[in-house]
């Protein structure tokens, strides 16, 4: 009886997997205090997903994920670097490509100077559903003591996907002995199409 409902819900994630779409997620942190964070989580019938800080003098973080299913794949990284002396620099790059040829790009930098202190932070996210275009974002925020500045750059792009051109094929017959073949492509312009009289 276990064995059956072990069964059964792993064939429910792999039916919600598929209904969801392929996802990735991360984000990245850094400081001069000596603290670093990171997260990353996808979300898909495949991929994976790591993150890993290291505290010290020079504190680093990175986030990586990436997920695959039959829509698309989508992928997301993010890093962030501080150290005692110089910026706090964070950075995320975000990507996804579907089946459908749409394509969807979001990144963000984030530069922290302050002589005192100064912490940086970068994320994102990216994915696509069935039925939806590809999308992406990224975010980006610091901190600094009064005589520093943070600087913050984000953009994001989509493209959607283009029609599949599918071939069709039609007879008809205008006369005896004579049969008019046309092939043509769905959505094509007239010029596309061609035309071709075979006789017997």
């Amino acid at each position: 009886m276990r064995r059956y409902a072990k069964l059964a819900m792993l064939g429910l994630g792999l039916l919600a997997s598929q209904a969801l779409g392929s996802e990735a997620r991360t984000s990245a942190g850094a400081g001069s205090g000596r603290a670093a964070s990171a997260t990353a989580s996808y979300q898909g019938t495949a991929g994976f997903a790591h993150a890993e800080s290291r505290d010290g003098p020079v504190s680093l973080a990175r986030g990586v994920a990436v997920g695959v299913d039959e829509h698309g794949v989508s992928l997301s990284v993010s890093n962030a670097i501080a150290g005692r002396f110089g910026p706090a620099v964070a950075t995320s790059f975000n990507l996804t490509i579907g089946t459908d040829g749409s394509v969807a790009h979001g990144q963000s930098r984030v530069i922290a100077e302050g002589p005192l202190s100064r912490s940086a932070r970068a994320g994102g996210q990216t994915g696509i559903r069935p039925g939806r275009p590809a999308s992406a974002s990224a975010w980006g925020g610091g901190r600094t003591d009064r005589f520093g500045r943070v600087r913050v750059s984000a953009h994001s792009s989509s493209r959607p996907g283009r029609p599949i051109l599918r071939r069709g094929h039609q007879q008809r017959h205008l006369r005896r002995g004579v049969i008019v073949r046309r092939s043509r492509r769905l959505a094509a312009p007239p010029e596309v199409r061609s035309y071709r009289i075979i006789r017997h």
